[in-house]
């Protein structure tokens, strides 16, 4: 029996993408590859497939601080600094069971709030009985949405990193002192991290109670990583070598 449920996400969806939305324009060598004006007031459409990621490109030194959506379960969004990745997913309410993605059950809206410009977007899943290429270049599937902006439109420039926190301590793995910063502050929303080899950069988790390791957001700024968070404590991994960084600072504060 169908569940009850997704047919009131069908209705909000399709109240939601109701107005008329700015179509971005395809690419002249592959249609899913696209490209739309950045204009504040309008609402920028996203064509989806199951089982398959959309990237939207910002201006280069944007950088995103929040994203919300109308149907965050049915989505996963993913920001790297001034690049989201978009792809639906599964979703469930509890006591009930999982759906997989679904055309216009699925439609909803995204917001993207960046440290410059505000961005409004319709999320639509398309779907067919067959998958191919062809498919979805005829479909205008959107695999990568950049923006263009206005003449004269003024560059988002970076806030200056002021550290209210260094009181930061490291335990090195054994031959891992390649991968350990030189320095380490934060901000209060952001950890700083620099590091003497800007070569091949570690990868960089958070570290629960717990012990356990996630992945968290970050971007590289002048010769600085900066990390969307602030945290007890971070391990850096590159290869088998291994640093743990330990904020002993008394306040802590998560920007995500």
């Amino acid at each position: 029996m169908m569940p009850k449920w997704p047919c009131m996400l069908l209705i909000c969806g399709l109240a939601g993408a109701a107005g008329a939305a700015q179509l971005p324009r395809p690419g002249r060598d592959d249609a899913r590859i696209q490209r739309a004006e950045y204009r504040a007031e309008d609402v920028v459409l996203v064509r989806a497939w199951s089982g398959y990621v959309t990237r939207i490109v910002f201006s280069e030194g944007e950088t995103i601080v929040d994203v919300a959506s109308g149907f965050a379960d049915g989505w996963s969004f993913s920001p790297q600094a001034n690049v989201l990745y978009i792809k639906p997913q599964a979703a469930a309410q509890q006591g009930m069971e999982t759906m997989e993605p679904q055309p216009g059950v699925w439609d909803t809206n995204l917001q993207v709030k960046t440290d410059a410009r505000l961005y409004d977007f319709d999320l639509v899943l398309l779907g067919a009985d067959t998958v191919d290429a062809q498919t979805l270049r005829r479909r205008a599937v959107a695999y990568r949405i950049a923006f263009d902006y206005p003449a004269g439109s003024p560059a988002a420039m970076p806030a200056a990193f002021k550290a209210v926190n260094r009181r930061y301590a490291m335990q090195v793995g054994e031959n891992s002192a390649g991968i350990a910063p030189i320095l380490a502050d934060d901000d209060g929303k952001m950890t700083r991290l620099r590091f003497r080899n800007r070569g091949e950069l570690p990868a960089i988790f958070a570290v629960d109670p717990t012990g356990e390791e996630s992945l968290v957001n970050w971007h590289v700024e002048g010769d600085d990583v900066l990390v969307h968070r602030v945290l007890p404590a971070l391990m850096l991994r590159l290869g088998r070598q291994v640093v743990k960084v330990i904020n002993q600072g008394e306040a802590l504060a998560c920007s995500r």
